[in-house]
């Protein structure tokens, strides 16, 4: 007797699992990383992993500065640093500040912004009364004006877009605007973007 009531119990406890599981794959359904309940979708998982990588993606966009260097340095332009980057490495990026140079100018510890344009004067510029402002304005690169050479430094020109900035102006006349220079094939948002701090007209 007592084997017959162990067998029922078992039979009815096995009985009980069954239903439950297949309770469990008919109510809810697995399908790769989205979970299906009752007909709606959890897809958390999936938007989260999602979401990370954006943020991943737009993280290392602003990791990267450009600056622009210019006066007593060997190798004037815009180089492109990491963020947090301070005045002294971009001077070592450019190769280094001329003899005639006033090194103490421009505070080389302090650190760089995106968009920035550092000016070396030198000493005898110092000595007749070098000014920040003034220089700011006077050495942006004039796309109407400036050579090959000028040109080919601004981030993401080179010289065969450089060419084409000369080319144009020679056929069609003066820039009349900065933004004119997305007329270039080549030239869109994306670069003017990047070069709209350096030139002027």
């Amino acid at each position: 007797m007592k084997f017959n009531k162990y067998v029922k119990l078992v039979v009815v406890f096995s009985m009980v699992l069954l239903f439950g599981m297949v309770y469990i794959l008919v109510v809810f359904e697995v399908e790769g990383d989205v979970l299906i309940v009752d007909g709606y979708y959890e897809e958390e998982d999936a938007l989260d992993i999602e979401a990370n990588e954006d943020t991943h993606s737009i993280e290392e966009d602003d990791l990267f500065n450009y600056v622009f260097v210019s006066g007593a340095i060997k190798n004037p332009g815009v180089y492109e640093v990491e963020d947090n980057t301070r005045v002294f490495t971009v001077i070592k990026l450019a190769g280094g500040l001329e003899e005639d140079a006033d090194i103490n100018a421009v505070n080389q510890a302090e650190p760089v912004m995106d968009g920035q344009h550092i000016y070396f004067p030198t000493v005898k510029e110092v000595e007749e009364g070098y000014s920040v402002e003034a220089s700011q304005s006077n050495f942006l690169i004039n796309i109407n004006t400036a050579t090959l050479e000028q040109l080919a430094t601004l981030p993401s020109i080179g010289e065969v877009k450089a060419r084409s900035i000369i080319d144009y102006r020679t056929s069609q006349g003066k820039f009349q605007s900065t933004e004119e220079i997305m007329n270039i094939d080549g030239i869109k948002d994306g670069i003017y973007n990047r070069i709209k701090e350096f030139i002027t007209i």
